[in-house]
């Protein structure tokens, strides 16, 4: 299971930088780069041992280490990052751009790098599929981990607009409903007329 931590940059006027950032913490990267380098150099042995003897095995153990390299240079490389009104999501198998607007629900759920007892958030667009966010995946049986991933889903609902935090996010429409004929605000009728004297009685 991967760690991953938040990080919000404080100057969000600077261009290209990200409103939101969740990528795989500090500790966990270091795990993953030492596990791809043991792991690949020890595949470049076994891979020039095999050349050497003529083997056919040699290309199977070429191809295991090209398929070694990608899975770790994508575990390095899962975040989540939203610039404005679109967000990224680079999962351990694709990548998505999200726009703000196709969202349709944030809530929590399972995905590829979070089985059970693990959660991740999810994405719902308005289409109905789903896309869990793999950056955010955490272990459930941690309160201080469970905590950690439901902030991730109430800062994204925030960004998107939906679920509780619809109409207070960024982006939200702060526009009053306007009134009906007659009225000063919607659903109350308006007085003022009434209240000025008749001139015919004056």
């Amino acid at each position: 299971m991967v760690s991953v931590s938040l990080g919000t940059r404080g100057d969000r006027h600077r261009a290209g930088s990200p409103e939101i950032e969740i990528k795989t913490a500090l500790g966990g990267r270091i795990a993953q780069a030492l596990l791809l380098g043991i792991g690949g150099f020890i595949a470049v042995l076994i891979t020039i041992a095999l050349m050497g003897r003529g083997t056919p095995w040699a290309a199977l153990a070429a191809a295991s280490l090209v398929v070694w390299i990608a899975y770790h240079y994508r575990l390095l490389s899962m975040a989540v990052v939203v610039r404005g009104d679109e967000l990224e999501a680079r999962n351990l198998f694709s990548t998505h751009r999200i726009h703000r607007a196709s969202v349709g629900d944030v809530s929590l759920g399972e995905s590829s790098v979070a089985k059970s007892p693990n959660q991740t958030v999810v994405i719902r667009l308005s289409n109905g599929r789903r896309i869990p966010l793999d950056a955010c995946a955490r272990t459930q049986q941690s309160r201080r981990k469970r905590r950690r991933v439901e902030d991730f889903q109430r800062r994204l609902a925030h960004w998107s607009d939906v679920g509780e935090n619809r109409g207070s996010g960024p982006g939200a429409d702060d526009s009053q409903p306007a009134g009906e004929p007659g009225s000063s605000e919607a659903g109350e009728p308006d007085t003022r007329l009434a209240s000025q004297p008749d001139p015919a009685g004056s």
